[in-house]
C-alpha cells in the first residue's frame, strides 16, 4: 500500500511540474528592460531628477516602446 501511495504521489508531483513549466513557457515573453526587484519591482530606478536622460539613455539601451 505504502509503494502505491508513493507512486501516484510521484506522479503526481511529475504532473504538476511538467503543468508549471509548460504555462511558465508558453506565456508571451516580456519585452526588453530593466529586471525588476522582487518586492519594488522598478521603482528604484525611476528618474527624479532629469528623467528624460534617463529614459533616452534607456531608449538606446532596450529600443522602441511597443504596446
Amino acid at each position: 500500500m505504502d509503494n502505491l501511495l508513493s507512486s501516484i504521489y510521484l506522479l503526481l508531483a511529475a504532473a504538476v511540474v511538467f503543468f508549471f513549466r509548460k504555462w511558465r513557457f508558453s506565456r508571451l515573453p516580456y519585452p526588453p528592460g530593466p529586471k525588476p526587484s522582487l518586492i519594488s519591482g522598478n521603482a528604484s530606478e525611476l528618474p527624479t531628477v532629469l528623467p528624460w536622460l534617463t529614459y533616452a539613455k534607456w531608449a538606446k539601451e532596450y529600443g522602441d516602446i511597443v504596446h
